[in-house]
Parts: C-alpha cells; structure tokens; sequence
C-alpha cells in the first residue's frame, strides 16, 4: 500500500490502493488492511488520507481519515457511504479503483479548497 501511495494537492492528500490482486500475491487477506489508512494519515503534511481497494470482485472500498476542519463524512456520503467527520468510508459496487480514486480525490480537493478560503 505504501508503495502505491501517491501526494495531491502540494502533498496535502494521500492516496494509496491495493487490488484484489496485489492483496492476494502477499497472501494477505483484506481485514488485514484495516491498519493502512491510520497509517496514511501520519504522513506529515497530510490533511485527508484515502485508502482505496477491492475486498472482493467488483467492490471497491475507500476509507477517509482527516483532522479538523475537514469533514470526510460528507466526502464519503457523497460516494454512498458515510461515517463520522474524521473518519468515513463507503463500498462503491461496479465501478474501478481508477474511477473512484479520480471521484474521491476531487471531492478531497473540493474540501481542502473550502476552508481554506
């Protein structure tokens, strides 16, 4: 995951993914990628982290983590999931890993954008 990580938005946001694939060649399991997010958000200089992958076929699940201000709930509802402000998620069935990385982070962006303005 760390070597798939990648900074937006002069480093504020972090994305990282795994494929069902890349879980499976590690022979890892996906409930043992529950630590990756909390381990993004450390980062420093990161303000929202983002962990992308497939749990299984055809299902992709993004969680979010942030500090104040920000608001990850509001990002992940907007993907048909939610959580809590800090910390957030959602399972987007039939869409790619590509496809919701590019939502998610202009949705991350957006965020970033409004409180800092």
């Amino acid at each position: 995951a760390f070597d798939n990580a990648e900074r937006f938005h002069n480093g504020e946001i972090i994305i990282s993914t795994l494929t069902k694939e890349e879980i499976k060649s590690v022979n890892a399991k996906s409930n043992e990628t529950s630590g990756i997010i909390s381990q993004l958000r450390q980062v420093e200089g990161t303000k929202i982290a983002c962990f992308i992958y497939e749990p299984i076929p055809h299902n992709v699940k993004v969680s979010f983590r942030c500090d104040i201000p920000y608001d990850v709930c509001e990002i992940a509802q907007r993907l048909g999931g939610g959580g809590h402000v800090l910390a957030a998620g959602a399972i987007i069935k039939n869409r790619t890993i590509e496809d919701v990385k590019k939502e998610a982070l202009e949705l991350m962006e957006e965020q970033i954008q409004r409180y800092e303005n």
